[in-house]
């Protein structure tokens, strides 16, 4: 088992809609004792039903760092929200978010696979603060060998900068 790494995401989103969203961000971890950098470009797509917020993610980043050539990965996720209490998450309200991600990674003439399953509880502090506590299951490798999974904790705090979330 090994520990997490440091890491540190920032994340801009313009919102052409409550539907979609169009968004950049950038990463930056240090592993090892190495330096990793990625950027993220992505698009979202949102439709509110009776109980349940669902989303659609396509995302495409490029990991770089001094010594390794530059990986490419595309993803899909599929996310619902689903509040604890009445029909949507309000302020000062508890729901589950439940998601599935597809991340497919090109690394020279490398390909890989990994799946990713991640069920949080989270809380709504106000309608620009959200906390989420959960796991995040990952398994990947199992297209050119032998799989590896892993767990992680993930604990996640998102920050609205405009008046409508």
């Amino acid at each position: 088992m090994s520990i997490c790494p440091v890491r540190f995401l920032t994340d801009c989103r313009k919102k052409d809609s409550y539907k979609s969203n169009l968004g950049d961000g950038f990463l930056i971890r240090l592993r090892e004792g190495k330096l990793i950098n990625r950027i993220v470009q992505q698009f979202i797509i949102t439709k509110k039903y009776p109980g349940l917020l669902l989303s659609h993610r396509f995302a495409f980043d490029q990991t770089f760092s001094r010594d390794t050539s530059t990986e490419f990965r595309l993803r899909y996720r599929l996310s619902s929200e689903i509040p604890l209490n009445g029909q949507s998450v309000d302020a000062r309200e508890f729901y589950i978010k439940l998601s599935n991600e597809y991340l497919n990674s090109f690394q020279r003439d490398n390909y890989d696979l990994e799946i990713r399953l991640s069920p949080f509880l989270g809380y709504e502090l106000k309608d620009s603060q959200k906390l989420e506590l959960g796991l995040d299951f990952r398994i990947n490798s199992f297209l050119n060998g032998s799989p590896a999974s892993r767990f992680w904790i993930g604990f996640n705090w998102y920050q609205s900068f405009s008046s409508s979330v």
